[in-house]
């Protein structure tokens, strides 16, 4: 059981959408957390993909593409 719930981390990237760092953070947290409770990151995916398609694609980079691949690799 993870002390942080994944449903405060899913708040924090709809937060954090405002600035690329922050929310590219936030997604690398989420992927490495899914190493420690596969199960919760599991039953939160699609809000995370959902949230991550209409955001991080519309920046067109190769670091948030590096990004989206790590997410997607740890997940």
């Amino acid at each position: 059981m993870l002390l942080l719930p994944l449903e405060m981390m899913i708040i924090v990237l709809y937060i954090a959408s405002e600035s690329p760092q922050t929310f590219h953070q936030a997604l690398l947290l989420m992927a490495t957390l899914a190493r420690l409770s596969p199960e919760s990151v599991l039953h939160n995916i699609m809000p995370i993909f959902t949230f991550m398609g209409s955001n991080v694609f519309h920046r067109d980079d190769a670091y948030s593409f590096r990004v989206v691949q790590k997410v997607c690799n740890l997940i």
